[in-house]
């Protein structure tokens, strides 16, 4: 049985393969940044910018932080009850998002992301 993939199959395959390496590389240099390339990768293979798509990004950059921590290393001395509390409440703002993400339309989404990565940009520079 002879199978053959078309150079459009191909292609998907190629970017979705760099721009995932492109995101664990800058999430493992900066410890962010992998969710914008991840948005950059569902526009330049033709899907819209949806609630499901950010979604799907944040999906995507969990496993990427998990590798981030362990090979970052906490400093000693390693508080494992902040960490503790710090999930928890992390946790708790996810589910607070999320819920409010599914009650608002997708042009506010957008600005809220672009004002917080434009906020992020500036104040790195600056500081």
């Amino acid at each position: 049985m002879k199978m053959t993939i078309s150079l459009k199959t191909w292609l998907f395959f190629a970017v979705s393969l760099t721009m995932g390496m492109a995101a664990g590389f800058l999430n493992g240099l900066t410890g962010t940044g992998a969710g914008i390339i991840f948005l950059l990768l569902f526009r330049l293979t033709g899907g819209e910018i949806s609630k499901d798509t950010f979604a799907f990004s944040m999906s995507c950059v969990i496993p990427l932080s998990a590798f981030s921590l362990f090979t970052y290393r906490p400093p000693e001395p390693f508080s494992f009850a902040t960490f503790a509390v710090t999930l928890l409440t992390g946790a708790v703002g996810g589910v607070a998002g999320a819920f409010l993400q599914q009650k608002l339309k997708i042009g506010i989404l957008k600005k809220v992301f672009a004002a917080l990565v434009i906020y992020s940009g500036i104040n790195m520079i600056l500081k």
